[in-house]
């Protein structure tokens, strides 16, 4: 019995015999060949299931750590190209104030054609109760002279020159209490008043407009400018705007309020007209 346990053509045909016995009980569903296999199957396929939703999930924080690094730095990078184009409106803001600067000059130079037109910078200002005094850049070297009338850049009236030393120069404003200035009404029914610097409106930026004819029409909003007259301004510099208007109903006590047109605390620069030395 031995023997033929261990002839290979018997152990061939041992072998052959239960695979077909284990071929048949696998065709029925509930044999225990296969209840064995899916014991084995169902658990394997867990796992597998476990270890899918896994590298998924790792698949996706990796992804979403990649897609969040992205936006960061699209995030920058717009950034970036927001300070270039904001960087670039301003230089081009610059550029248009210069070349606006350079407009109103020429107008101003071929409005007051007999004056020579010298560009200044405001260094300083002083708004006292005392007094109110501008420090510009230009003074006896640049032929600036005492007494010039100084204006802004749309031809608004800033003040006269007061006192010039070598390089610098003291503007006192239309609005110091002792200034007198002949004005025009700009309108058809205008005419000639008197404009004075007061310290009890000086705190506010105002003049008083007096001597106001008694058959001319005076309103607020009508715009005054220098008359020629006098002999320090010239005619045609913008002085401002009626504020207010006071005694309206007796020409003879009338008076008014007065807003310069020109904003002194922001001024920046100023033109000085300098009387043209004659051939």
């Amino acid at each position: 019995m031995g023997t033929l346990f261990k002839n290979r053509k018997f152990q061939l045909i041992i072998i052959i015999v239960l695979l077909l016995v284990i071929a048949f009980m696998s065709i029925n569903r509930f044999s225990s060949v296969n209840i064995l296999r899916n014991i084995v199957t169902i658990p394997v396929q867990f796992v597998q299931k476990i270890i899918g939703d896994i590298d998924d999930s790792v698949t996706e924080f990796f992804q979403s750590i990649k897609d969040y690094q992205f936006i960061i730095e699209e995030n920058n990078q717009l950034k970036n190209d927001l300070n270039v184009l904001t960087e670039r409106n301003a230089q081009l803001a610059d550029l248009e104030e210069e070349n606006q600067r350079l407009r109103d000059a020429l107008i101003l130079k071929e409005q007051f054609s007999s004056y020579q037109l010298i560009g200044a910078n405001i260094l300083s200002i002083n708004p006292s109760n005392f007094n109110y005094e501008m420090q510009v850049d230009v003074g006896l070297l640049d032929n600036i002279k005492i007494d010039s009338p100084v204006i802004a850049s749309n031809n608004a009236l800033i003040g006269r020159t007061y006192i010039v030393n070598a390089t610098t120069t003291t503007v006192i404003p239309i609005i110091d209490e002792y200034s007198g200035i002949s004005g025009w009404i700009l309108k058809g029914d205008g005419g000639l008043v008197s404009i004075r610097g007061s310290i009890e409106v000086k705190e506010y930026g105002l003049l008083v407009v007096e001597n106001i004819p008694s058959d001319v029409t005076i309103m607020t909003g009508d715009v005054i400018e220098t008359s020629g007259l006098g002999g320090l301004y010239p005619k045609g510099i913008i002085i401002g705007t009626i504020d207010e208007v006071f005694n309206e109903n007796d020409p003879s006590k009338r008076y008014a309020y007065l807003r310069p047109l020109v904003e002194f605390n922001s001024l920046k620069e100023a033109f000085i007209l300098v009387t043209k030395k004659e051939d």
